[in-house]
């Protein structure tokens, strides 16, 4: 009886022993129930606690590979920053680079849907991006779901200079996520938290305020925004109305237009920069006119569009700065009237290939003459500034059909406008249009409007381009 005492004694010690040694394991704090009272649960309370636990590290470990919403696109590219990307154009120069970058920003502006000329930032630098397409080379504007104002993109492309800008060259959307109704992002302004709750909607940007367009920063000073004060609609009163402001102005001759180039036709070196060519080192007024023989010899008054479609007259149209520019006499010559376009097969070029006579890409015209990249935005801009300025329905002789009608397109056949269009949107305004604009308004008191305001074109003649 006494052994059977001693062996219950131990066996109740040994039972109150392992009791104390799970209390810890279970957590259970001072003052809760004795883990004596629940004998038939205390195997399975520390077979749950240890899981949560184990749940736990499960949670940090998704972190890391589920991204936050800002970098789920940008992490998923080797991207590099805006800043290294501009450094990396201004060292390729006027050349493209041969190797691409991934580049990560938010869109701040669009310049054109139809062809993805956008500008993104990283909040700290931006770049400017034409020729814009996805992985498949579909046009920006064809996507279906399209990239607007406040979207992250990632975009692949190669880098370089244009018109001595540092920019992307035939950018590839890889990735893009959108951010709602979000308001246009600026750089240096940050988000607030009362921004997003702003009622701005994607079909109220687009709406007119009023019967006049609403105001649009193209850093113009309060002079030139006051001279576009009556431009209104769109569309023939968008183009009615800055018919009536730019057709005021001062007539000047056929014979002064060579000392407005030696105000407003000077490179930085004080040399005539030629529009046709790029090997020339023209002296202003010594090297006018005269007899040429080759590519250099002479500068001419070149009419971008030929005066033998109106009947020849160097007055109005004829002498209008805006229209005569100074070019090489000899590839003034090579151009003779032909139409602009794109070439599809040389037949003529001036040196470099900087300019080309051919065979028409596009149909129309059977033989155009196709003017740099770097021109082709001026020429076009030349052109919609003509047919706003002037009545140009009669200038149809020769290959001037090609080009202006009398039956709807606001002027322009549809050859014309999808031409001019598309080197509209590829060639965006420079600094030397800038300047241009401004030194023939101090001259003969009137304006190119779609320098100042790029976007009244498309508000006219919208965005369709071959």
């Amino acid at each position: 009886m006494r052994k059977k005492l001693i062996l219950l004694a131990a066996l109740f010690l040994c039972m109150s022993t392992a009791s104390c040694s799970e209390a810890p394991a279970n957590s259970v704090p001072s003052g809760s129930i004795p883990s004596e009272t629940i004998p038939s649960t205390n195997p399975t309370a520390p077979s749950t606690n240890p899981t949560t636990p184990s749940t736990n590290p499960t949670t940090p470990s998704t972190n890391p590979t589920t991204p936050t919403e800002s970098d789920s696109i940008k992490d998923k590219f080797n991207c590099i920053s805006i800043a290294s990307a501009l450094e990396k154009a201004m060292e390729a120069g006027n050349a493209y680079t041969a190797e691409e970058f991934y580049i990560y920003g938010k869109i701040i502006k669009i310049t054109s849907p139809k062809f993805g000329n956008l500008v993104i930032t990283d909040g700290q630098k931006e770049i400017f991006y034409y020729g814009t397409f996805d992985e498949n080379g579909t046009k920006y504007g064809d996507l279906k779901d399209k990239p607007v104002v406040g979207d992250e993109v990632v975009i692949r492309s190669i880098l370089g200079t244009y018109n001595g800008k540092p920019q992307g060259k035939n950018g590839t959307i890889v990735a893009f996520k959108h951010a709602g109704n979000e308001p246009d992002i600026k750089p240096t302004e940050p988000i607030t938290p009362t921004e997003p709750t702003k009622p701005t909607t994607p079909t109220e940007t687009t709406k007119p305020t009023g019967p006049v367009n609403p105001p649009i920063d193209n850093n113009l000073t309060p002079e030139i925004n006051a001279y576009y004060a009556n431009a209104k609609g769109t569309k023939g009163e968008l183009k009615q109305s800055l018919h009536d402001i730019i057709s005021v102005r001062k007539v000047t001759s056929y014979g002064d237009l060579w000392n407005t180039y030696k105000k407003v036709d000077l490179r930085p070196d004080g040399k005539i920069k030629d529009i046709y060519s790029n090997i020339t080192n023209f002296r202003p007024g010594a090297d006018q006119a005269g007899n040429y023989s080759a590519e250099g010899d002479k500068y001419n008054r070149e009419h971008t569009i030929p005066k033998s479609w109106w009947g020849g007259s160097t007055s109005n149209q004829g002498a209008d700065p805006f229209i005569v520019l100074p070019s090489d006499g000899f590839v003034n010559g090579m151009r003779s009237s032909y139409s602009f376009g794109e070439v599809k097969s040389v037949s003529k070029q001036s040196k470099n290939g900087y300019s080309k006579l051919g065979s028409s890409l596009y149909g129309g015209p059977s033989t155009v003459f196709e003017p740099a990249d770097e021109w082709k935005g001026d020429m076009a801009r030349i052109y919609f500034y003509a047919t706003t300025c002037y009545f140009t329905d009669n200038w149809r002789r020769g290959d001037g059909h090609y080009i202006f009608t009398a039956n709807g397109n606001f002027g322009l056949t549809e050859y014309a406008y999808k031409l001019f269009l598309k080197w509209h949107f590829q060639d965006p305004v420079s600094d030397w249009e800038i300047q241009r604009n401004n030194g023939i308004y101090q001259i003969n008191g009137n304006r190119n409007p779609y320098i100042d305001h790029p976007e009244f074109v498309e508000q006219i003649w919208g965005n369709v381009t071959f």
